[in-house]
């Protein structure tokens, strides 16, 4: 019985710790933001610029937290032209420079990051349909 429980404990601080990760990361973009503005849909947008080396720490912060299904990372050039392949994008002349690329759904927020050599940006949305 005391080992269900020690397992449990271990198990309930990696979720902890997974989603303390994803929100530090979050936190991290949001301390970035440049601009904010609503859509006609309902959806608040950050966009945001940070330099290269702090976009790293975030998409490690998020490594950390777990990669599930509502996390997609890419952190090499080719294997990110790849990945416009298959969506059916053709790459144009600033998908060449993109080296890095995030997609992750943190706390209901969604984190769209791209690294070039001179900077990473991106956006978040955030859904502000409160239904």
């Amino acid at each position: 019985m005391k080992k269900i429980i020690v397992i449990l404990l271990v198990f309930a601080g990696f979720l902890m710790n997974a989603q303390t990760a994803h929100n530090r990361a979050l936190h991290l973009v949001l301390q970035n933001v440049d601009t904010t503005f609503f859509d006609e849909e309902g959806y608040r947008w950050y966009e945001f610029s940070m330099p290269t080396l702090r976009a790293f720490t975030v998409m490690d912060l998020i490594e950390e937290g777990g990669t599930g299904e509502s996390c997609f990372q890419i952190k090499s050039s080719k294997e990110y032209r790849r990945f416009l392949k298959y969506s059916g994008i053709k790459p144009n002349k600033f998908d060449k420079k993109v080296f890095a690329y995030l997609e992750c759904l943190v706390a209901e927020e969604l984190i769209t990051m791209w690294m070039t050599d001179d900077i990473a940006f991106g956006y978040v949305t955030v859904s502000t349909d409160f239904d």
